[in-house]
């Protein structure tokens, strides 16, 4: 992927995606943001983001 865009529609959303994948065992490497799931530092990169997404649709 190049972007998170189209799949951050909520952190329901985000949360279910990356425990999907990992229950497959399929890591997410997002081109554009330099998201890998494969490793600790794009596992809490991409918690953050999801966050901040929960965060802006509370607003």
């Amino acid at each position: 992927m190049t972007k998170l865009d189209g799949l951050e529609r909520s952190l329901e959303n985000l949360i279910e995606l990356s425990e999907q994948l990992q229950a497959t065992g399929v890591d997410l490497v997002v081109l554009g943001q330099g998201i890998d799931t494969s490793t600790l530092a794009g596992k809490m990169f991409f918690h953050i983001l999801g966050a901040d997404r929960g965060v802006r649709q509370v607003r």
